[in-house]
C-alpha cells in the first residue's frame, strides 16, 4: 500500500504539471492567433476574453487527460527505473500487474473525471463559451433558429415555416404537406401564422388555406379556416439554435437528437460518430497509462529507456492519428461510426496486452 500511494502520488504530480503546461500553451498560442485576427476585428473587452477562455477550460482538460496520462506514466516509470526502484519491487516479489496497478488506477481516475466533465460540465460551459463568442463578441442575435428546424419530415408529413417569433412563440408562413405513396401530396395546409398553446402543447393556426389534392396533382377542394388547432412536429423549447459542437453535448442529449433527427429525415452520421467517440475517448487515459510499465520493468539501461520512450510517444501520436483518420473515413461512409470511435482504443489495447504478455514471461 505504501508503494501504491508513492507511485500514484508521483503520477498525479506529473499529471498536474502536464495539464497546467498544456492549458497554458493552448491559451497562449490561441490568444496570439486570435489577437491579430478575431479579437482585433471585434475588439472585445478583457473581461469577455477571460470569460471566453474560462468556459473553454473544461473541454480542453478532457482533451488533455490522455496526453497527461501518457507523459506521467512514462516519466514515473523512467525515474523508478533509473533509481533501481523497479528492481527493488521485483526483488520483493511484485509482478507486472502489481507494479502497473498505481498507473492504471491513476489513468482510471482521469477517465472517470473526463466522463464527468463530458456529461455534466462541458455541455453547460460550451454553451456559455459559444454564447460569448457569437452573441457578446460577434453581435449575433440572442435567439437564433437551427437551420435544419425550418424543414421537418415526420412519417408521411413534411412541415415548413419561414420565421419564428421567440418572444411571442409564433410561427410565420407555415406549410404542411400530407404525403401519400408513391410520394405525392394528398393534402396541403397553408397558414399565415401559428401561435403556440402551452397548456395543450398544440398550435393555433390563423388565416388557413386547406387544400385537398387528387392523385393527378389537381386541387379539387379548398377550405379557408380560422383558428384551426392542430399538433405540429415543432417544440418551441428546441427551436433556439444550439451553437455547441456534437463533441460538446452530453451522451443522453446526443442520443435524443439522433433519434429525433432520424425521424425527421435529417442526416445524423456526424452525430453518431460523435456519440461513439465521446463514449470511447475518455478510456484512452486509462489504456495509455498502462503503456508506462514497459519503461522501467525490463531494463534500466539508458539506450533501452530512450528507445522505449520514443516507441511510447510513437504509439501515443498514432492514437490521435488513427482516431482522426477513422473519423474522416466514417464521415465519408467508408467505415461504420462504431469503428470510428473505438478503433484507436482497440489498437492501444492490443499493444498493452502484448506488452503485459512479453513482460510476464521475463
Amino acid at each position: 500500500m505504501i508503494i501504491f500511494r508513492y507511485v500514484i502520488k508521483e503520477f498525479f504530480k506529473f499529471v498536474t504539471g502536464t495539464v497546467i503546461l498544456c492549458v497554458f500553451l493552448f491559451m497562449l498560442f490561441d490568444f496570439i492567433h486570435k489577437a491579430t485576427t478575431y479579437f482585433a476585428k471585434y475588439q472585445p473587452s478583457a473581461e469577455l476574453i477571460a470569460k471566453f477562455y474560462f468556459f473553454q477550460l473544461p473541454f480542453q482538460l478532457s482533451q488533455i487527460f490522455p496526453i497527461a496520462s501518457l507523459l506521467s506514466s512514462v516519466i514515473v516509470m523512467v525515474l523508478l527505473g533509473r533509481n533501481n526502484e523497479i528492481t527493488a519491487m521485483r526483488a520483493a516479489g511484485m509482478n507486472p500487474f502489481q507494479i502497473a496497478l498505481p498507473l492504471g488506477c491513476g489513468g482510471l481516475i482521469l477517465t472517470i473525471l473526463s466522463y464527468f466533465l463530458n456529461e455534466v460540465v462541458i455541455p453547460a460551459t460550451a454553451q456559455k463559451s459559444h454564447f460569448i463568442a457569437k452573441v457578446l463578441i460577434e453581435g449575433e442575435e440572442v435567439h437564433g433558429i437551427n437551420a435544419q428546424a425550418h424543414w421537418i419530415r415526420q412519417k408521411k408529413d413534411i412541415f415548413h415555416f419561414e420565421d419564428y417569433d421567440h418572444s411571442n412563440q409564433i410561427l410565420h408562413k407555415i406549410k404542411l404537406l400530407d404525403i401519400k405513396h408513391p410520394f405525392y401530396p394528398s393534402e396541403a395546409i397553408h397558414a399565415k401564422k401559428a401561435r403556440y398553446i402551452p397548456d395543450k402543447k398544440k398550435w393555433k393556426l390563423e388565416d388557413v388555406d386547406r387544400i385537398i389534392i387528387d392523385p393527378k396533382g389537381h386541387a379539387h377542394t379548398s377550405e379557408v379556416q380560422d383558428g384551426l388547432v392542430i399538433t405540429l412536429p415543432v417544440d418551441p423549447n428546441k427551436l433556439n439554435i444550439d451553437r455547441r459542437l456534437p463533441d460538446e453535448i452530453a451522451l443522453d442529449e446526443l442520443s435524443e437528437r439522433i433519434f429525433n433527427d432520424s425521424k425527421k429525415g435529417i442526416d445524423v452520421l456526424s452525430l453518431r460518430i460523435a456519440w461513439h467517440v465521446k463514449l470511447a475517448f475518455p478510456l484512452a487515459a486509462f489504456l495509455i497509462s498502462l503503456l508506462g510499465l514497459k519503461f522501467g520493468y525490463r531494463s534500466e539501461r539508458t539506450t533501452e529507456t530512450v528507445k522505449s520512450i520514443l516507441m511510447a510517444f510513437a504509439i501515443g501520436i498514432s492514437y490521435w492519428f488513427i482516431l482522426s483518420a477513422s473519423r474522416a473515413l466514417a464521415s465519408a461512409g467508408d467505415i461504420p461510426p462504431l469503428l470510428a470511435g473505438w478503433l484507436a482504443n482497440l489498437v492501444i489495447l492490443s499493444v498493452v496486452v502484448q506488452q503485459f504478455f512479453k513482460i510476464s514471461r521475463t
